[in-house]
């Protein structure tokens, strides 16, 4: 029962993090140019060349033994390229805990894109600095 409610809770803040992103980008428009799945991360290349990076829940895929049998885990395997943003951000809801990487992965390359188009008066950004 308190998993399922941690699970509920986290699905809100995604689902307020998407309706933000909707707000600032046509999502329609932006489509995954390259995905990859890392043994430890995975990440996606969008169509304006943002990249966004997730964690890569290997113990969490029992069919992980090696990778032709890893493959079959994945639904889209092979027709990952073209796919909408839109299609990947539902992926973050999915059971498939490939599919949700993926979508995470694709959230946070958009929210790197809408970090870029929003100004920040608030922030310096100081090159070669620690």
């Amino acid at each position: 029962m308190k998993e399922e409610k941690k699970i509920e809770g986290s699905n809100i803040f995604l689902k307020e993090c998407i309706t933000e992103i909707e707000k600032a980008v046509d999502l329609d428009s932006i489509t995954v140019e390259r995905a990859v799945f890392g043994l430890f991360f995975s990440g996606v290349k969008l169509s304006t060349g943002h990249g966004g990076l997730c964690f890569t829940p290997v113990k969490e895929i029992p069919e992980a033994v090696c990778c032709p049998s890893s493959a079959k885990a994945m639904p889209f395997s092979g027709k990952l390229r073209g796919r909408g943003v839109r299609a990947y951000l539902e992926d973050i809801f999915s059971e498939n805990i490939l599919r949700r990487t993926l979508g995470i992965a694709t959230l946070n390359a958009l929210s790197t894109l809408v970090w870029d188009k929003t100004e920040h008066p608030e922030y310096e950004l100081l090159l070669g600095a620690d």
